[in-house]
């Protein structure tokens, strides 16, 4: 299983923009990019697939950055 602390630091230290956003009832908003520059990857997820969703798309979208967060 992937550690969600040690992805969330790896994004922030390649300085890509993430917004998380939930609500009561377990589904959460998941988007990599900005409003500004667009959006390359947005989901709405059940809150146990954040963690996954997350490395998946970074993964895709930065293929060439260590995502190694085990």
């Amino acid at each position: 299983m992937k550690n969600l602390q040690k992805l969330l630091e790896l994004a922030y230290h390649y300085e890509i923009n993430l917004q998380i956003d939930w609500f009561w009832d377990g589904c959460v908003d998941m988007k990599i990019g900005d409003e500004y520059n667009g959006y390359k990857a947005q989901a709405t997820v059940d809150v146990k697939y954040i963690t996954e969703w997350l490395y998946q798309n970074l993964k895709q979208i930065y293929p060439t950055l260590n995502w190694d967060c085990d």
